[in-house]
């Protein structure tokens, strides 16, 4: 299931073939033997502000940057090789120091390559840093792009995990009135998603999932989730799609499920990234 065979490749629409090539890749980056840093729930409150802050409206921004961030991290760290001590301590103090910024680098780069493109001046970085408490030069700001970028090895995916969730939407019917619940589903997943690998964690048993969440949810399952999620909220009786969505993603319909439903739970939650509410509303017959 991890590895994509060469001869069924070309089978499948491109579309895919570099979405499951994507996938595969970040399922091989969480199991590198240098650790992968999720960030937590406070770092992806911060990414979503700075997201708001700059005015990025493009939906999928905010997670691709967290995506940016926990991969510079681990590079950073793998970089620093084996110290330990003082120099591990001295190295951290350092990081931390500059997470903002790297921070703010990561949502510069998620929305420049993004499909609405969205360039971001450094000038405005910097203000948004400054109300941050982070004062850094026009000069530093332009450094650190190329830092991370370089962190990144100068890969970065193609699409948003928004975008991604739109394809899959399409693949399996939904119109586009539909695929707008869609961006609210994965958005809001994508906020949580801390707290959705930690759920997913503990819900999966051996008769099951298990042997999925021995590794980390990749995007290409959050956003198969977070379409099954809109069908389920909006009860879109002439939709179907999780046996569609489960072999194109390549994992059990339960587990796409389970996603979707604890997407769902997190609607009733108070904090909230700055997203609309969905409300429900009746979508013409499919």
């Amino acid at each position: 299931m991890d590895d994509i065979n060469s001869t069924s490749l070309s089978f499948i629409p491109g579309w895919l073939k570099i979405i499951l090539e994507e996938s595969d890749e970040e399922a091989k980056e969480m199991s590198s033997p240098w650790g992968f840093k999720m960030l937590g729930k406070t770092l992806r409150k911060i990414i979503w502000n700075m997201c708001s802050m700059m005015a990025i409206e493009t939906k999928g921004v905010p997670g691709q940057a967290c995506r940016l961030v926990e991969r510079s991290i681990v590079a950073r760290i793998k970089e620093s090789g084996n110290i330990s001590g003082t120099e591990w301590d001295h190295f951290k103090r350092h990081l931390a120091i500059r997470i903002p910024l790297i921070m703010a680098s990561a949502v510069q780069i998620a929305a420049k390559m993004s499909h609405a493109s969205e360039s971001i001046k450094a000038s405005v970085i910097q203000r948004v840093l400054q109300i941050r408490g982070s004062n850094y030069s026009i000069e530093e700001i332009n450094q650190s792009e190329c830092e991370v970028l370089k962190n990144l090895d100068f890969r970065v995916p193609i699409w948003t995990s928004v975008e991604v969730a739109t394809l899959l939407a399409t693949e399996v019917g939904m119109t586009s009135e539909m695929i707008s619940g869609v961006e609210l589903m994965v958005d809001l997943a994508e906020f949580n998603r801390f707290k959705l690998e930690n759920d997913m964690c503990i819900t999966a048993t051996p008769s099951n999932s298990s042997c999925l969440m021995k590794k980390r949810l990749r995007t290409l399952h959050l956003t198969a989730g977070a379409v099954m999620a809109t069908v389920q909220y909006y009860e879109l009786t002439g939709l179907d799609p999780v046996g569609k969505l489960a072999s194109i993603t390549r994992v059990p319909a339960t587990f796409i499920t389970c996603i979707a439903d604890f997407i769902i739970k997190y609607l009733d939650e108070e904090d909230l990234p700055y997203l609309p509410m969905p409300r429900k509303r009746k979508f013409s017959e499919v």
